[in-house]
């Protein structure tokens, strides 16, 4: 069982980020974080008063934020994990922002969908390229995309578009 691959982002960096990605205000995107880290279902870590090192703290921290704010009264060091924001936070986009929200993404959906097709191409004249290499060429045509998403998504549907298996066979390559 492969263990999840966690990207925390501090809070106020995840509302500017948010708000970004999704097309809507600051105001709006610190609304939603603060629901979702209320619910308590948004992997979140912390450090408490007496806390040397960092802990979860996802059940703990939104009874202790400020009235209208993301600060913590009681934690330190506060950072959400950014794949569990968007999951629990999509349901808590307002009905007014929801339409920004779904072009947002279907604008990222597209983004992916042509850099497959640009992997894929490259791919289909040199095969033994790099995915170092075919993520810096893809990061410059396409600037947007995260580099999380290339590997988990866009570097295995290009591979398999070539033809090739989703995951190169380990080991070095020949040199024939």
């Amino acid at each position: 069982m492969s263990q999840r691959e966690f990207e925390f982002v501090e809070l106020y960096v995840a509302v500017y980020r948010l708000a970004s990605e999704w097309d809507i205000p600051d105001t709006v995107a610190e609304g939603i974080i603060r629901g979702a880290l209320r619910g308590g279902q948004v992997y979140t870590r912390g450090k408490g008063r007496y806390d040397i090192e960092l802990r979860d703290i996802s059940k703990e921290i939104g009874a202790t934020l400020m009235l209208g704010s993301l600060i913590s009264l009681d934690f330190d060091d506060v950072a959400i994990d950014w794949s569990d924001l968007l999951e629990h936070g999509r349901p808590l986009v307002p009905p007014l922002y929801e339409p920004f929200v779904s072009a947002a993404k279907a604008h990222a959906a597209g983004d992916e969908t042509k850099a497959i097709n640009f992997i894929a191409e490259k791919l289909g004249t040199n095969h033994n390229i790099k995915r170092e290499d075919a993520w810096s060429a893809c990061r410059k045509e396409f600037p947007t995309l995260s580099e999380r998403g290339f590997r988990t998504r866009i570097w295995p549907q290009a591979r398999q578009s070539a033809g090739l298996e989703a995951v190169a066979p380990p080991g070095r390559k020949s040199k024939r």
